[in-house]
């Protein structure tokens, strides 16, 4: 696990299966391939329907953290439950900054951030 966040450290673009394999492990499940995390988060209602090279937007982890968190923050989000308005959500939670847009690809410093930032939230 440590090498995983280390090498997760020093990427420049993080992917779906990262952001996998984090909220698998911050929602209790057990390590495992991108398959089995899938699955086990497709049953928490957080996962998403990506392939686990497909490079991680704001918005593909703003609504993972919403769906994660039950955020609130956001009507349109309570509505339409998109990224972009998950988004919307998560700035209003102040997980994510209100100047960027949920298109930007998160590198890994910034996944690992935001995971830090869902952490907090939920008091762990």
């Amino acid at each position: 696990q440590l090498n995983f966040i280390h090498s997760l450290d020093s990427k420049t673009a993080a992917t779906y299966g990262d952001a996998v394999k984090l909220f698998s492990a911050s929602a209790g499940g057990r390590a495992g391939n991108f398959a089995a995390e899938s699955a086990f988060l497709s049953e928490k209602g957080i996962g998403l329907n990506y392939t686990e090279d497909a490079p991680l937007t704001r918005g593909m982890a703003a609504l993972m953290t919403a769906r994660y968190l039950n955020l609130k923050g956001s009507f349109m989000y309570l509505i339409f439950k998109s990224e972009r308005y998950a988004y919307r959500a998560c700035i209003a939670d102040s997980l994510m900054p209100g100047d960027a847009s949920e298109l930007d690809k998160l590198s890994g410093p910034e996944l690992l951030e935001l995971m830090s930032l869902i952490s907090d939230k939920k008091g762990e």
